[in-house]
């Protein structure tokens, strides 16, 4: 299959294709299973509901992957990001409907200038469990920590595992920031993190709340790298309350220091 500078569908409850190539091209998969590495090259837009890739995968500058769900996408060897390219998912609005959640039985290497960015796609605002009030102003949403208070309301309550974070981050109160949306990767060999890897809340204008940041969760055997993890809350408006921090967690199964 090749597909190139289209805008392509392919539904199904599970396809399977071999010899897959794409480039410069915007495509959407339901339930794909890819029996051979991808052959991809110049600027894409990947949509996703369920992905399996048996082999390698490399991300060329310009490639965007989107989750648009919460399953879990397996990737049976090596994921490398390559610079300018980015792994994310759809903003959420009331519900939990997307996340970024990959299993990665090779390496992971995020080179520097990739990312996986999850910035404001977390609950919306006035949503999640950590939602801020709202009296006159709007208070900040809660996720790490408690959200910033108004003048006027309570921020948000912390919510959230402090060892296994899943969730993202809640809104500030109605007609405030969206919180920060999550990424939650298994990786059995070696992480190398030289990008960025964001799940920052949104920022308000006057009065209201921001959105507090949301979860980067990622358990390798080993982890290595000099590259920039955030999970920072939304800054307030005027007589409004930030967003508080997300949570973060980084594991490491095979060493001792």
């Amino acid at each position: 299959s090749v597909i190139a500078g289209a805008q392509t569908t392919i539904g199904g409850a599970s396809v399977i294709l071999d010899n897959f190539a794409i480039a410069n091209a915007n495509v959407s998969f339901t339930s794909v299973t890819f029996n051979s590495t991808w052959d991809i090259s110049g600027a894409n837009s990947i949509y996703y509901t369920y992905t399996f890739f048996n082999g390698d995968l490399s991300l060329p500058s310009g490639t965007v992957m989107i989750q648009n769900s919460v399953l879990q996408t397996g990737i049976n060897g090596n994921l490398t990001l390559l610079p300018g390219s980015q792994w994310t998912h759809i903003a959420n609005t009331a519900a939990k409907s997307y996340i970024v959640k990959l299993n990665v039985t090779g390496n992971l290497d995020l080179q520097a200038g990739a990312s996986i960015n999850v910035d404001g796609k977390g609950y919306a605002a006035g949503s999640g469990p950590g939602v801020g009030n709202y009296y006159n102003y709007g208070a900040g949403g809660g996720h790490g920590g408690a959200g910033g208070s108004s003048n006027g309301a309570s921020g948000g309550v912390a919510n959230d595992s402090l060892t296994n974070p899943i969730d993202l981050g809640s809104g500030g109160a109605s007609g405030g920031g969206s919180g920060g949306g999550a990424a939650i990767i298994s990786v059995t060999g070696a992480f190398t993190g030289n990008g960025t890897i964001t799940a920052n809340g949104t920022a308000v204008g006057i009065y209201n709340g921001g959105g507090a940041g949301g979860t980067i969760n990622i358990i390798a055997g080993s982890v290595t790298g000099s590259g920039i993890m955030r999970a920072n809350g939304g800054s307030a408006g005027t007589y409004g309350g930030g967003g508080s921090g997300g949570r973060i967690a980084l594991k490491s199964t095979n060493q001792t220091d």
